[in-house]
Parts: structure tokens; sequence; C-alpha cells
């Protein structure tokens, strides 16, 4: 694969320079003139590269975002503590894009020269997210909708004293300790 990076490397820095009208010889200084270019003629980039490297222009653009970018940015394994306590106050409130955004603003934030690799911040911020959600307690039963047809009426669907008893202990010995958990600074002795 490394053979296929460098001649992807070469093919880019060449077509940039064609495009721009420039003659960069390092590969970050036609990365740098590529980013400042309308998506329009990176679409260009893509095709002229699948072209030459006898391969389709998603697959350019998808090697690109995905890997060959990558070595312009900076590691994120120091910073990953960081961004899994900010995952715990956003996601709950917001998207996984608005939370990657939010992420990666408030490490800028903190620290202004940090180049993070979006697409990198962003499949680690889902699998957290899906982690987290797979990590939470199970709904209790009586909370769950019912989706068959009945005669009931409203006053014999209420869960009963002991049902309710049962969630507030389960609440109580198995979510609030984990909700505690990611949100350390909220106060729930006053719920």
């Amino acid at each position: 694969m490394s053979q296929f990076k460098e001649l992807f490397g070469s093919t880019f820095t060449n077509i940039v320079n064609l495009k721009a009208g420039l003659q960069c010889k390092e590969i970050s200084d036609a990365h740098n003139e590529f980013l400042l270019r309308q998506d329009g003629v990176k679409f260009d980039i893509w095709k002229d590269m699948a072209k030459i490297l006898k391969v389709s222009p998603k697959k350019i653009h998808d090697y690109y975002h995905n890997t060959w970018s990558k070595q312009f940015s900076d590691d994120i394994n120091p910073y990953r503590d960081e961004i899994k306590s900010l995952i715990q106050m956003t996601q709950f409130s917001h998207s996984i894009q608005e939370t990657v955004k939010h992420a990666i603003t408030e490490l800028k934030k903190l620290y202004p020269k940090l180049n993070l690799h979006y697409q990198t911040v962003y499949q680690y911020v889902n699998y957290q997210v899906k982690n987290n959600l797979k990590n939470l307690p199970a709904i209790p039963t009586c909370f769950t909708v019912k989706q068959e047809e009945s005669s009931e009426t409203k006053e014999d669907r209420k869960p009963s004293s002991q049902q309710i008893t049962e969630l507030f202990d389960t609440f109580e010995h198995t979510a609030l300790p984990f909700y505690e958990s990611l949100f350390p600074i909220a106060d729930f002795d006053a719920l």
C-alpha cells in the first residue's frame, strides 16, 4: 500500500500544480493549496487522478479523506480522554456531527495549533457515543409502550405501587450511578 501512497502523493502534487499553476515541490505545500480550492475544483482533481491511477473518483476521494490526508494532522491519541469528557457533556443534547464539531472547537480553544483529522475524530466520537448508549441501563418494562390493542381503560394500564417502587429501586441502584458518572457536576440528590 505504501507504493500506492507514494504514487497517490506524486500524482496529487502534479495535478494540484497543474490546476493551480504552481510549482509545489513538497506534498504538504500541494495539500495546503488543495485545501484552498473550491469543491468543484477538488472534484476535477479527483477525476484527473482517477484517470491516471485507474480507479474511480470516489475511491480517490475516500482514500484522500480516510487515509492519505491523515499524515498532515495531529495524532488524536494524546487527546482521547479530553474528547471523551467533551462527548459526555454533549452527546445527549447534540447530534453526532454537532458533538464532533463541539469537540474539535473546544480542543482548538485549548490547543490553538492543534490540527485534528476530522474523519478520525468523527469515527472516535461515533464509536464512543454508540458505546455509551449500549451501556445504558435497560428501560424498565412498566415504561415500555405496548403496541397491541386492548380494551383496558387508562386506569387499568397504570403501573401498580409495587411496580413504581421497583422502578425507583432499579433506577437508584443502576441508572443513577451511571448518570452520575456521566454528569459528575449535576446534583442528582436534588431530584
